[in-house]
């Protein structure tokens, strides 16, 4: 009650002589948490979601002119002192940058501008599984994911690892250190080509081999003949500094028509359900996602590690995305991951799972056993593994039937096991079992 009289009071001000700027900043369009830190800084790092609704999700040509003209209409009214584009993006209706008290007044006045919040930062969700899934029984009649590429959005890949450089089709790097430095291959923001990726902390190489390590080293993943583009967001402690580095990855995405599945075993923020509309960072997400379906590609995302049993993650708590939590394959004796789970048995829910209505299924995440740096293996827990689990799965999908539809192979996948209950709190979300799914999307 207290944080919402302050807001009252502190939007007058800030838009003084401006009734409508002000209207508009109460009913949202500016985040308080925006409010709030210009209490303490001159300027604060904002992301600024305009309309888009209109936007088409077929024609990107149209798509990105449309963008680039609404764009340009907002900030040619706005001395760049006042807003200091940081980030902007051909496929989504959005920019990320720097903006003053003043900035932000000729921002809540123009009615091309939805939501004004603040630029958050993420971590991975990081806290022999394939055969809880029975994907070995699919990989033993030739489907493999042969033929189908996957996005990678993590700390990167190790290019040589005996398991994963045959696959590695393409890298990207869209990465910022917490004092501002790029954190890309020469000390650059954005990189692209061989090395752009390279993993300097062994999550994403972890995340990769879950979905298509070769078994030569480690155990072999998911859809062992998929294709991956690992895609850097994450500096070498697996921590984003922005979340408009994750938008940038997803900008470009959308143009490579190529990414079938797009996996992010990572997590920004924490939402009690869907998130869509919660703040300008995960509606610019939500734009992506759908934008992406659209053509048929699915993004798989992480529920987070935090013991939350009524919030999860972005970009899980999309609604178009599929949002994915952890089971353990097996008993594993007690695991301690920031709560304790004193025995364990296969499909029981991890303790440390994020859960919330917006978890659409359960996978394999602990203990999981994959590929390391340096050629190795390493074993992690989290649904930072689960979620690749999925993804590898929808790449077996996809090589069954390349032509399906996002909702048959969501369907297929929701529909192909039993649903386990989370005794935290009841919800009881279907667990992969992509053999069963499979058969759904042979019909």
């Amino acid at each position: 009650m207290k944080r919402f009289l302050v807001s009252l009071i502190v939007i007058p001000v800030l838009f003084f002589n401006q009734t409508a700027g002000a209207s508009r900043a109460a009913s949202s369009v500016v985040g308080a948490s925006v409010l709030s830190a210009m209490d303490e800084s001159p300027s604060v790092r904002v992301v600024v979601l305009f309309n888009g609704d209109d936007l088409s999700l077929t024609d990107l040509g149209a798509r990105s002119q449309a963008i680039a003209s609404r764009r340009d209409a907002v900030l040619d009214q706005i001395d760049p002192r006042e807003f200091r584009v940081v980030d902007s993006f051909r496929n989504i209706s959005a920019v990320g940058g720097f903006v003053t008290h003043e900035g932000l007044k000729k921002l809540v006045r123009d009615y091309r501008v939805q939501r004004i919040d603040l630029d958050i930062p993420g971590h991975m969700a990081l806290a022999e599984s394939t055969a809880l899934v029975h994907a070995r029984e699919l990989q033993s009649t030739g489907v493999t994911g042969q033929g189908v590429v996957v996005a990678v959005l993590d700390t990167g890949i190790d290019s040589d690892h005996p398991d994963l450089q045959d696959d590695i089709v393409g890298q990207q790097c869209f990465c910022t250190n917490a004092d501002g430095t790029g954190c890309c291959p020469g000390g650059g923001k954005e990189a692209s080509g061989a090395g752009a990726a390279e993993d300097e902390q062994g999550h994403g190489t972890h995340v990769a081999g879950i979905i298509t390590s070769g078994g030569r080293v480690a155990p072999q993943g998911m859809a062992p003949d998929a294709d991956i583009v690992a895609i850097r967001v994450l500096d070498r402690n697996g921590v984003a500094a922005t979340a408009t580095q994750l938008v940038s990855a997803f900008d470009w995405i959308i143009a490579q028509p190529s990414i079938k599945v797009v996996n992010t075993s990572l997590v920004f923020g924490s939402y009690p359900a869907q998130c869509d509309q919660a703040s300008a960072f995960t509606a610019a997400l939500a734009q992506a996602v759908n934008t992406l379906r659209a053509r048929g590609t699915l993004t798989v995302s992480s529920a987070g590690n935090s013991a939350n049993k009524s919030e999860i993650g972005a970009p899980a708590c999309v609604s178009q995305a599929i949002g994915v939590g952890a089971v353990y394959d097996a008993n594993v004796g007690t695991i301690s991951f920031g709560c304790t789970d004193g025995s364990t048995t296969a499909d029981q829910v991890t303790c440390f799972s994020n859960s919330s209505v917006a978890v659409d299924l359960l996978a394999p995440g602990a203990a999981i056993t994959s590929s390391g740096l340096g050629g190795g293996v390493a074993g992690f827990a989290g649904t930072s593994q689960a979620a690749p689990h999925v993804a590898g799965a929808l790449a077996l999908l996809l090589q069954i039937k390349p032509s399906a539809t996002a909702a048959e192979l969501e369907a297929a996948l929701k529909n192909s096991g039993q649903p386990i209950a989370d005794p935290a709190n009841g919800l009881a979300v279907p667990r992969l079992d992509v053999r069963t799914a499979a058969d759904l999307i042979r019909r």
